[in-house]
Parts: structure tokens; sequence; C-alpha cells
């Protein structure tokens, strides 16, 4: 069972990898908000009929018991006989999620397909996979900075040492990517985009946990949030700018993004079944690889600048991932407290 539950997780990295390398090749001349837009609508459609797939499963399974199917008609009544509670089958429908469980799901499509999507394709477009990649991998830093402020969860030293250390890996990143100008110019508003993305990913995650706790079925929870987040996000857009930046997208790079989308539907819904056997803090290590192989894809697909320094400064804030996430699982392999 692990062994097949691991083969997702191989399954999910392969298909993040696929997912930035096709976004990769579309965000030359496209709008970020077109682009995030359209690399939405994949998991929106999967999410969406898989809810309503399960929501008509559901209730069919409370008002068709299975006696009734079993026993004959009467006669008389031309209706089946009455089914005592003893001999149902039924099984109870599970109780509706409540209004504050949808509200939380709207909030979470706000963070994860508006915002997030959105300042992750800005922060390619500008940076290149090179400096989107490991900064919006800041998403495990900034969970474990929500979970000790809002959570009321245990920051240890080990965990602020990897702050620190994914903090100087990504300054070092980004400097080098700039050939020394710093923060200047695109690679520092790449890197300002991809943090602020990976925060807005971290609060997603919270929220995510929070509905699913409340009785939110994963795929009701995914299209909720697809469907509000898109909306928004294409209101923000259309009051900014509107509807210029749909000129920028041609059909190739609508096909691209399309699939790219198609993609991180896979991934997704391979994590999903991923952690559904294996912890989330033995998966969020691997996952974070993405900061090894964007580098490489960047290098190796679209000529992006490498030097020694940058390579570095992926490797430390690699480091710094792992850190963050290492006294959680010592805790709950029965290690020690986190």
């Amino acid at each position: 069972m692990k062994r097949t539950a691991w083969l997702w997780v191989a399954a999910a990295l392969l298909g993040f990898q696929a997912s930035d390398v096709t976004l990769r090749l579309a965000a030359v001349d496209t709008h970020f908000a077109a682009g995030a837009t359209v690399q939405a609508l994949p998991l929106l459609a999967a999410a969406s009929s898989a809810a309503v797939f399960l929501r008509v499963r559901r209730r069919r399974r409370g008002m068709q018991p299975s006696d009734a199917r079993r026993q004959p008609l009467d006669p008389s009544r031309n209706t089946p006989p009455p089914i005592s509670a003893e001999r149902s089958h039924n099984r109870p429908l599970p109780p509706a999620p409540g209004a504050r469980a949808w509200a939380l799901a709207a909030l979470f499509g706000v963070l994860q397909f508006c915002a997030g999507n959105m300042l992750f394709y800005a922060s390619v477009q500008l940076g290149g996979l090179t400096v989107a990649t490991p900064s919006v991998q800041s998403q495990a830093v900034w969970a474990a900075v929500l979970g000790g402020l809002f959570l009321r969860e245990r920051i240890t030293r080990t965990m602020v040492a990897g702050i620190i250390v994914f903090s100087a890996g990504i300054a070092a990143l980004t400097w080098f990517k700039s050939a020394g100008a710093g923060f200047a110019g695109d690679w520092g508003w790449a890197a300002a985009a991809g943090l602020a993305g990976g925060l807005a990913w971290a609060g997603a995650s919270a929220l995510q946990r929070a509905c699913l706790q409340r009785g939110l079925p994963l795929p009701e929870l995914l299209a909720a949030g697809s469907w509000t987040g898109v909306a928004l996000l294409n209101l923000l857009v259309f009051a900014a700018f509107g509807a210029d930046v749909w000129r920028t997208m041609d059909a190739d790079a609508a096909q691209k993004l399309l699939a790219a989308g198609c993609f991180n539907a896979i991934a997704v819904g391979s994590l999903a079944q991923a952690l559904r056997s294996i912890e989330i803090s033995k998966v969020i290590p691997v996952i974070a690889l993405n900061i090894v192989f964007n580098t490489i894809n960047g290098w190796l697909w679209f000529d992006e600048y490498v030097n020694a320094g940058t390579v570095a400064g992926m490797l430390i804030a690699f480091l710094g991932v792992l850190l963050v996430q290492e006294p959680r699982r010592a805790f709950r392999a029965g290690r020690g407290p986190a």
C-alpha cells in the first residue's frame, strides 16, 4: 500500500514538472491574469465533475435501500412493501457542511486560484523557472510561520534556522541570477511575486485543512474554490485592464496553458491519493525537489542563466525547506517533541 502511495507521489512530482515547463512555454507574451485563468480551467472542470458525481451517488445510496430492490411488489398497490429500520441497509447521508465551511472554501479559492496562481505565473514570466520555483516553495516556510502565529504550533530552533537558511538561499539565488544587481529589475520582482505566491498558497493550505475537517469533500472544495477564485480574478482584471489582456493570448498559448492545467490537475489528484496513506510531512520534501528539477529544466530547455552562485542558492533554499519540515517529521515519527 505504501509503495503504491509513493508511486502517486512520483506521479504528482512529474505532473508538477510537466505543468511548470509547459507554463513556461506559454508565459512569454501572455498576460499573467489571462494565463492564470486558462490554466485553472482543467482543474475546475475535473473538480466540478467529480463533485457532481459524488453528490449524485451519495443521494442515490441514501434514497434507495438495497432491500427494496430484492422484495416483490404488492400487486394491489404496485409499490414495494415497507422496510423496517432493522432491515434497511441504508447508510445515513453525511451531515451537510455549514455556511462557515463554504465561506472558508470561497476564501481558499481566492488565495489558491486568484492570488497564488496569478503571482506564480507572474514570477515565471519575470524570472523564469530558476527564480520562480524556489521562491514559491516558500510555501513550506510560510506554513510554519502561520502555524506558529495563528494555530499555536510550536516553532523550534531548527525551524527558525530553516527559515533563515531558506531566506539566505533566495537572496543568493536572486543576487547571482541578476549578475550582482541584487533585487533590482525583473529578478527582484520575480522573487517578490514568488514569495507572495508561496504565502498565498500556505494560507490556502491551512484553509483547505479547515474545510476538510468541517466535512467538506475535497472535490466540492476544489470546485467551489476554483469557481470563486477564477471569477474574482477575472472581475479584478477586467476592472483594472479591461478586455485587452485576452488579446495577448493566441491559440498556441491557449493550448499550452490548457495542457499545463491538465498536468496540474493530474498532479493535484495524484497528491490527494498519496496523502491518504502517507503523512504530508514526508511528502513535502519530495515535492520540494521541484526547486532542483526546475532549475535544471530552466537551464536545459529555456537557456536560463545559471552559474555556480545560482546553483548554490537553489541548494541552500532546498536545505531550508527540509530544515523547516524536519521537526514535524521527527514529532510524528515519535523521535521527539516538535
